[in-house]
Parts: structure tokens; sequence; C-alpha cells
């Protein structure tokens, strides 16, 4: 087999696996052992009861055992079926229930943990975006991934058990049978050996990438976000034939598999014609010089094909342990890695005034096109302040910055003259409120998203629910600000519109009352009657704030007490709205533009 570059070695990745399963088993008070006994014990001595039940029958018609011993057996062999039948039912359902609590109750919880934790420019990064790709393979579905750790321990000691119970019973018989039957199981594993090493191979090919790929455009079909111009601008004529190409590649990747596994079931069929046939030649051997009867004939035949089986299946467990291997290495590569931040300091009194510096701030994504370069401004607490730019300028990863989602490439960030890379992340967090223009909700009641906390003060609530003017709205819905949210996960949830959402997040961010604000195109879905009357309410919605908002529709600004206009990276102007009009520059062009559209006087493009 092709062995992998992995951090961790085999022993040491199945040793965590098995801490993982040991642990577990503690916690269900010895029952996941248990339940595996229900697959072990059954299936070694199911097959060893069937192939004395199939000596007893064979003598029996040879006239060697009686009609009674037969009759006795029978019934014996009976009971003891289905006792194993109810142990096998057991071990089904006990498994699925194991099978999920280890997958989501271990590691699925630390993959979700670790996402996060981890900071906000290391996730956005493609590197890690893959790892974590790679580490959640083994969170998969079905026997591939962690879910079928419970089922190859089992098999595992099941084989070797089953293994220990034939030859010691074949050793009684005849020597030369335990070799036949070790050198046809040594090819056997070598070519088991082979094809797997050819299925690691091609996974390393690209079968990965390709899952990842047609994954993709499958879920796209059924993305709400995507079905309307999908269907509008009949993006199927080119969206089949993409599909179609990455099925074709998926395909040829198949069939390479196909035509070496045909060659080698071909060859693993030869070895076991030659075992069978120097097995029928010795068996027949003895059984013409009478030192065996015909049930012990068909007893060692049924022992040496149940040998081998054992074999080839342990063989095929080891290498299924070889792969968890691999998953679990990449999983614990992606759990090791480090946001290498140093002990920083914990502020318990958040202060209610904030002053910010950008202190000759630059960055770059790529360490080559600077977003922003040499930036430098203050805000006084409490004031408010637009962003305003056209797409590009740099306005949302100013807000970046001081969110402390990256760090300035140079430059520093001061809030109350303290640099920002000092204060725990965290802990800093409780700085800030936002509403940005990507709407995220949990699948939780209304409630609690915009509370987030399990302490809810019900009048503040009702103060801010009103003040977003959402109250209408949710008084109107069957469980009112109950309701849950997201129909995929809740069946009796509502769906709410643009329009809606972006109330509920400036609820939200009203009522985490932090003292500073980031309005990130807080009016975006909304109509202009609802706009004008957030912008109304600014002044109050700020109040006592430090706040930024971000907009392209520069009658905002006027609500501001400063205005910032970027342009390439730069402030190139700031100061009141007033005063930038009067300048007449970048930004007093840009008003124009927009506010000719709204003129009255405006017909057919024309200045009437």
């Amino acid at each position: 087999m092709e062995k992998q570059k992995t951090k961790y070695s085999f022993r040491e990745n199945l040793g965590y696996m098995l801490k993982d399963l040991h642990n577990e088993n503690k916690k269900f008070h010895g029952k996941i052992y248990g339940n595996m006994l229900c697959h072990i014990i059954p299936n070694v001595l199911g097959s060893l009861f069937a192939t004395v039940m199939l000596k007893i029958l064979i003598d029996s018609v040879t006239g060697t055992v009686s009609l009674k011993v037969l009759g006795l057996s029978l019934l014996v062999f009976v009971l003891l079926n289905i006792i194993m039948e109810i142990m096998k039912a057991q071990f089904e359902y006990g498994k699925s229930f194991y099978d999920n609590k280890l997958r989501y109750g271990v590691y699925h919880r630390r993959l979700i943990q670790k996402n996060l934790s981890m900071n906000y420019s290391t996730m956005e990064s493609y590197q890690t975006r893959k790892e974590a790709y790679a580490a959640k393979r083994i969170t998969s579905c079905g026997d591939s991934g962690i879910s079928g750790l419970i089922f190859y321990v089992s098999n595992f000691f099941m084989s070797v058990f089953g293994i220990t119970a034939f030859i010691a019973i074949l050793t009684l018989s005849n020597p030369l049978l335990i070799l036949i039957v070790l050198v046809s199981t040594i090819l056997t594993i070598f070519l088991e050996g082979i094809l797997q090493a050819e299925n690691n191979q091609q996974e390393e090919k690209g079968f990965q990438n390709i899952y990842k790929r047609l994954s993709y455009l499958s879920n796209q079909t059924t993305d709400l976000k995507s079905a309307k111009e999908m269907r509008v601008f009949n993006m199927m004529s080119w969206f089949q034939p993409l599909y179609n190409l990455l099925f074709y590649d998926y395909k040829r990747h198949m069939d390479n598999i196909t035509q070496r596994r045909t060659l080698l079931s071909i060859c693993s069929a030869v070895v076991v014609f030659l075992r069978d046939i120097a097995v029928f030649a010795v068996l027949l051997n003895m059984y013409r010089n009478k030192s065996l009867t015909a049930g012990d004939f068909a007893f060692s035949y049924v022992l040496i094909s149940g040998a081998t089986n054992w074999v080839c299946q342990l063989s095929e467990i080891i290498y299924r342990f070889y792969n968890l291997h691999i998953l679990c290495d990449d999983y614990r590569k992606y759990l090791d890695e480090k946001n290498d931040q140093p002990c920083k300091e914990i502020i318990d009194n958040i202060p209610i005034a904030c002053k910010i510096e950008f202190r000759n701030v630059s960055f770059s994504y790529d360490g080559k096109r600077k977003i922003l370069d040499n930036i430098s401004f203050t805000v006084n607490p409490n004031e408010k302040i637009a962003l305003v730019g056209l797409n590009g300028a740099g306005k949302s990863t100013m807000m970046k910055l001081l969110l402390g989602f990256y760090q300035p490439t140079s430059g520093k960030i001061l809030i109350n003259n303290k640099d920002i890379k000092a204060i725990d992340e965290e802990n800093y967090m409780r700085f800030f409120s936002a509403v940005f223009q990507d709407v995220f909700t949990l699948p939780m009641s209304i409630r609690k998203n915009i509370v987030l906390n399990e302490n809810v003060d019900e009048d503040k609530l009702q103060k801010v629910m009103s003040f977003a003017g959402i109250s209408e709205k949710i008084n109107t819905l069957p469980n009112g600000i109950d309701t849950k949210l997201h129909k995929d996960i809740n069946s009796d949830a509502v769906e709410l519109s643009g329009g809606e959402l972006q109330r509920l997040l400036l609820a939200r961010c009203i009522y985490k009352d932090a003292p500073i604000m980031i309005l990130d195109e807080p009016t975006a879905a909304l109509d202009p009657i609802a706009e004008n009357d957030i912008y109304t309410k600014y002044n109050e919605i700020s109040k006592n704030r430090t706040s930024f908002f971000i907009s392209h529709r520069l009658a905002s600004t006027s609500f501001c007490d400063r205005v910032l206009f970027l342009k390439d990276g730069k402030i190139t102007e700031s100061g009141t709205h007033e005063e930038l009009m009067a300048n007449q520059n970048d930004y007093y062009k840009l008003y124009r533009m927009q506010s000719y559209y709204y003129n009255e006087k405006a017909k057919g493009g024309v200045m009437a």
C-alpha cells in the first residue's frame, strides 16, 4: 500500500480514536462494548455452529449419526439461531445510536468549537478552508468515517476470534491443510493490498475534488438563493454540461478502478480455485484412507473456507483502519492549528465612551495591492461617522480591521489609546454591535435571534423591536415573538422578507447596547419609507454610542457628525455633509449624481 505523509503515526491515530470510543463507553456504563459483543458472538459462534450442523447432517445421511442426535442438534441449532438473531438486531440498533453519539457528540462538536474559535482571517483563507474540508471527511455519514469505528473494531475482534477457533480445530486434522490456508490467504491479502493501494491512489488523484465539485453543483439546484437566477436566465443550458463534464471525470476514475478490480478479482478467484483443488486432494486422500467420514470431509472444507474468509476480512479491516488513520490525521492536524495569539488583556468593565484612532494604517489581502493605504483619523466618543465611497474603496475592510478580523499590514488601531492587538479577542467583541450586509439568523425563535442570550430583559426587548419597526410583523405571527425561523430545520417556522430580516438584525444590534455600533448598509433591503424611518431614528439609535454608518446612499450622511470619503484606499475628503458639498469634489459629484434621479423635475432622463 502506498503510504501517505502524515503528522501522526498509524498507532497514534488509532489510539486517539480508540480512546474516544473508550471514553464514550464509560459514559454509557459499558453498553457500547456490550453491544459490540452482540455482533462478535453471533458471527463467530454462528459460523461454527453452522459448520458443526452441516457435519451432523451429512453423517446422519451416511448413518454415522442417529436420527435422535440429529433431531436434538436441530432443536439446539434453531434455538441458538433465534438468540443470535436477537443479538444481531440489538447490535444494529445500538450501533446506529452509538455511532451518531460518537460522530456528532464528539467529532462534530470539536470541529464546531474549532471553527468558532478560529481567527476570521485564518478561517477565510483558501488553505484553511481546504484543510477544514479534509478534516470534516471523518464525520461523513455511513461507515467511511468515524461512524464505522464501532463496526471495524467489532469485526477486528470477530475475525481474530474466528481465525483462532477455526485454526485450532484444523490443527487437529492435518498440518498440510494449515499450510494450504496460510499460502492462499497470504496471496489473497497481497492482492487486497494492491487493490487498497489503487483506491488510495485514485483518492489522491482527484476523487476528493470531484466529489466536492459535484456536491456543490447538486446543492445549487436546491439553493433558494440561486433558484431565481437559474430559472430566469435558463442557466441549465450551461449548468447541465458542466455537471456532465465533472461526472465524466468521475466515470473515468471509476472505470480505471473497475478495470483493476476486475483483474484483481480474477487473480483472487484463481487463488481460491487452486486452494480448493489442493484442499480437495488432501481431504480425498484422507477420506480414502478412512481417516475421516463424509461429514468430517465437509466439516474440514467449510472450516478451511471459513478460516480463509476470516483472514481476508481481517486484512480488509486493517486497511479500513489505515484509511481511518488518514482521515483522523487530517482531522487532528486541523484541530492542532493554532491562532498564534499571545496572552492578551481582559477588560472587565467595558467603557461607555470610546475614542478610536487609526494611525498610519495600511492593509493588503494578497501582499501586493493595498486596499487601505496609510490611513489616519480619529473618532471622538459618541461621534457618528459616515463612511462613503464607490465599491472596493475599502469601507467594509476598514471595519473588519476595527473589529479585529484582520490585522493591519502596517500601522495601529487604538481604542481609548490602547492598541487593540493587546486586548483579548472574545473580550474585545463586547465593544461592538453591528448590522452587516450578509444576513445571518439562527434556527431558533425570533426572541432568541434578537437577544442571543438566555437572560432576557422583556421591557428592553419590546422597545428595540418597536424602535426597529419589526413589532407589527411579529404580532401577526402565530406564535408571536416565539415563532421560529428556518423552515428547513423547523417545520413550524416562518420565512421573513429581506426588509423584515434587516429590521430584526437592527433590533439585535440595538439590544446588545455596545459602546461602538457599526451599520454596514443597514437599509439596503428596505423601501424608501422604511429607510427614511430608520434615518430619522438614527440619532436615537446611536445615542451615547460611537457609530459608523456605511452606505452607498449619500442621503444618509446628513444624519452623521462627519463624513469620510474613501477613494482608492485613501481618505480623500473629510468633513460634514455641508462642508463636502461646498468643496464640490468627488463627494459633491456623487451626491449630485444620486439626487438627480430623485429630482421631481427629472423626466425622460432630462432635467426640466
